[in-house]
């Protein structure tokens, strides 16, 4: 079976199969959420629980600290467009008026 493989070009084919289906295969990891979902595990939370429910934002806007947002891309789908994926999700974050603990207040989709 192996001297097959004794020249180099079907070594670098072979190669070259196993490393692209290893990157398809982890492209497809993290975790999606359903609106539902998503909203369930994120409004009127602090910015720790969302962190360890969702995990980090793609980007984060925090230059009004009374409004921060957080923004997730490609994290969420919509049940109502045939399951496609959102483009983004936009998380408000204001400060607790008892904890001054940053807490999600609202929640936006931009769809695809």
């Amino acid at each position: 079976m192996f001297a097959r493989f004794k020249d180099g070009v079907s070594l670098r084919l072979v190669g070259a199969a196993f490393c692209t289906a290893a990157i398809l295969s982890l492209a497809g990891c993290g975790e999606v959420y359903v609106h539902e979902e998503f909203d369930k595990s994120t409004m009127n939370k602090t910015d720790a629980q969302v962190l360890d429910t969702i995990g980090k934002p793609t980007t984060v806007d925090a230059n009004d600290p009374k409004r921060v947002t957080w923004t997730y891309y490609a994290k969420t789908v919509d049940v109502d467009n045939q399951n496609k994926r959102d483009i983004k999700a936009v998380l408000t974050l204001e400060p607790d008026a008892a904890s001054h603990n940053l807490k999600v207040v609202k929640v936006e989709y931009q769809k695809s």
